[in-house]
């Protein structure tokens, strides 16, 4: 819920500078056993699931829909979104359940952590949080 209301932010800021001076790149930084957000975990497999299948563009449509639609987070609002961005459902209902996709999740948590993030959202501007 937290990083819905950065959003407005970020996407005033994209508005603002474009693509030429501001780049947006995004790290899972779930919090594993949120009371408030329990599906953080299956919706960041199933963005990276988007992003391996339909890359950039793709992910970030599928971002924008899980983000305006955090309270119908579940396994078939993630398919409906990604054939909305554009990704192939089978191929996403076979990739969906990879354990390399939690396992990437895992990972980008861990970089958050290393880099000193203890919630979300975290931003870091020229490399400095």
């Amino acid at each position: 819920p937290f990083c819905t209301r950065v959003e407005t932010t970020i996407n005033q800021l994209r508005e603002k500078y474009g693509k030429d001076k501001l780049r947006r790149s995004s790290r899972e930084r779930t919090t594993p056993r949120s009371p408030f957000h329990p599906n953080a975990k299956p919706a960041a497999a199933a963005a990276e699931a988007v992003f391996r299948l339909g890359g950039s563009d793709a992910f970030w449509k599928f971002h924008d829909a899980a983000f305006a639609n955090q309270k119908d987070l579940a396994p078939d609002k993630y398919e409906q979104w990604a054939a909305e961005a554009g990704v192939d459902k089978v191929k996403f209902k076979a990739l969906i359940d990879k354990p390399d996709l939690m396992a990437k999740v895992e990972a980008d948590m861990a970089v958050g952590k290393n880099a000193g993030v203890s919630g979300t959202p975290a931003s870091f501007i020229n490399g400095v949080s």
